[in-house]
């Protein structure tokens, strides 16, 4: 295979594709969802259809050549290094490590006929420099607490997934965007990938209407079994490729109540959840129950709300959530002791042996720390927006909008010692990164990883920065929007 055809077949160089790939995706209608357990988006056809499906055809099969001896597809074309820190790139040609530009080849006869090693190129690809060190020490399955503000990701020992592009209506089947495009970051080269790796995929939906791209990934929580993820009113297994085709039943929710009914009578029984050691909580509008995942023993149901559940965490016996009328309450499990914590709450984490809430919003918020039954409330931050993270030793959090200071700080765990943390992009296909909407991102990490990451998708261009636990330093990554 020509060295040219092998690099336009993996997406890597001729953006002319990605440009066409996108017009494709413009949709005009959109129709009701149909028996297809994943989401799909009808597109209209054009005249130009069958030429343009007849050119991914020979990309597809172009990659299908040099993916399955490589055994990845690269989401390259969302990403590329900043070329004048790219280890191993052409300076001139900016092309991506791996892959070698026509003026860098060797002279020999292979080289000279305008053909690669594809067995040097799998080796080139498989074996990508590292440019984190990021580390987990026990990690089962990924922690993190519920709350319909930040769901957009979930996180592994390997990749930090991106739910990204369409997303459904969270209680009917109306899309309330067409793009589609889930992906996951590289923890230790730094790179986003396609999450589909079905060889000769050409990721588009028309023409690979199965690809795991265009999976609606809603809610979904990553463990080291592999992703648990809800189809209506059923939470699956999924292994493999997270493509679906091998998937696991794991628990069918019948309990509903009218207040269900009332607000999503097609999705009366659909449910959110998340996983603590070997206890699947779940819960939606306003009930809760908890299933062992081996016995498969529940607990009762219980009405907790007359209003809707929008964030939830649990800390041993007690249940904590915050309602849409932005109301926190502590519920003991033991003997159903309901207790009204704060107004105007909007998130809750359950740390340790500490429960952390923010309230007021991303304009001006404050985060307080109290015990497990809401005993010793202490104030610890303002004007702050409503995403943080804590570790064993530090808080991490963003202003809020209204703060004339924007950006991402980290302090000691009683508020106390506020350090800035520099945020600049080093590996960017832009000049430079302005952190003016930062309060609108999410803060990603698991209690077994040695990195905090920071999303940010507020800004014109998206960016991810990754801090070491407890520090102040963060190595910044463009993301395509």
């Amino acid at each position: 295979m020509k060295q040219e055809d092998l690099m336009t077949a993996l997406g890597l160089v001729n953006e002319r594709f990605i440009a066409e790939a996108e017009q494709l995706a413009q949709t005009h209608t959109i129709n009701q969802e149909t028996d297809s357990e994943w989401v799909e988006i009808p597109l209209e056809r054009t005249n130009t259809m069958t030429t343009k499906r007849q050119l991914w055809k020979k990309i597809a099969a172009g990659t299908a050549v040099a993916a399955a001896i490589g055994g990845i597809v690269l989401g390259s074309g969302y990403w590329r290094h900043d070329q004048n820190s790219m280890p191993n790139a052409d300076s001139q040609t900016g092309n991506l490590p791996g892959i070698p530009s026509e003026s860098s080849q060797q002279t020999d006869d292979s080289s000279q006929s305008g053909y690669v090693d594809l067995e040097d190129e799998k080796d080139k690809i498989e074996n990508l420099p590292t440019v984190l060190d990021v580390q987990f020490d026990g990690y089962t399955a990924h922690e993190k607490p519920w709350s319909m503000f930040e769901f957009q990701y979930t996180l592994d020992e390997n990749y930090l997934y991106l739910w990204d592009g369409e997303r459904r209506n969270a209680y009917s089947s109306t899309l309330k965007s067409f793009k589609a495009r889930s992906i996951k970051f590289n923890l230790k080269t730094g790179r986003l990938e396609y999450l589909c790796e079905t060889p000769g995929c050409a990721h588009d939906l028309n023409l690979s209407p199965d690809c795991a791209n265009q999976k609606n990934h809603f809610y979904d929580y990553i463990t080291r079994d592999g992703l648990y993820m809800v189809i209506k009113d059923t939470l699956w297994l999924v292994t493999g490729d997270l493509s679906g085709d091998e998937k696991t039943k794991i628990w069918t929710n019948t309990f509903y109540t009218d207040y269900c009914k009332e607000v999503a009578p097609d999705y009366s029984n659909g449910f959110n959840f998340i996983i603590r050691g070997d206890i699947l909580h779940l819960f939606c509008y306003n009930w809760y129950y908890s299933v062992n995942l081996l016995t498969l023993e529940q607990t009762e149901p219980i009405v907790v709300s007359d209003s809707q559940i929008v964030a939830l965490d649990v800390c041993g016996d007690y249940l904590w959530y915050a309602t849409q009328d932005w109301e926190l309450f502590c519920w003991q499990l033991s003997n159903g002791e309901k207790k009204k914590i704060a107004d105007m709450a909007m998130r809750v984490a359950c740390i340790g042996d500490k429960v952390y809430y923010a309230r007021g919003g991303m304009q001006d918020g404050t985060l307080t720390r109290c015990n497990p039954d809401g005993s010793d409330p202490q104030l610890l931050l303002e004007h702050i927006s409503n995403s943080f993270y804590v570790t064993e030793q530090s808080i991490y959090y963003t202003n809020g909008a209204q703060n004339p200071k924007q950006g991402a700080f980290r302090c000691d765990l009683d508020g106390q010692n506020v350090r800035e943390i520099k945020l600049e992009l080093k590996y960017t296909a832009s000049d430079a990164y302005q952190p003016n909407e930062v309060y609108m991102g999410q803060f990603v990490s698991d209690p077994t990883c040695n990195y905090i990451f920071l999303l940010d998708r507020g800004n014109t261009e998206s960016a991810l920065f990754a801090i070491p636990k407890d520090s102040t330093e963060a190595v910044g990554f463009s993301l395509y929007s």
